[in-house]
């Protein structure tokens, strides 16, 4: 269930630092889950050794005004998922719930999403 609505252009680095003066996050503070709705997947891809974890790219911004895309993964996506996320591809309108959280790998922007669910 989602806490909130959130909109790609809307995923920034204020949002997180804002919900992080809320952590810990655990049992009794759990973390908010935001829904995205009707989303456009720029690009989809997997890794790990055996390729079972999701990586996908949400398009932001206008055509006229484009931003980078928003990053979002998933560790082990078809055990947690499902396996209907096997038929995604770029340009895919979806729904999803994440979280939103500090990518600590990247050196590009600091945002990401950790999927929950997506169809």
């Amino acid at each position: 269930q989602a806490d909130a609505p959130l909109a790609p252009e809307d995923a920034n680095a204020k949002l997180l630092f804002s919900l992080e003066r809320f952590a810990p996050f655990g049992m009794k503070n759990e973390k908010p889950a935001f829904a995205m709705n009707g989303v456009t997947l720029a690009s989809v891809s997997w890794f790990g050794k055996a390729g079972e974890h999701l990586r996908i790219a949400i398009a932001r911004g206008h055509e006229a005004f484009p931003e980078p895309p928003l990053e979002a993964i998933a560790f082990y996506a078809r055990r947690d998922l499902g396996r209907s996320i096997d038929s995604l591809s770029p340009g895919a309108v979806v729904s999803l719930l994440a979280h939103l959280e500090k990518d600590q790998f990247s050196r590009g922007t600091p945002v990401r999403l950790r999927l929950i669910g997506i169809s």
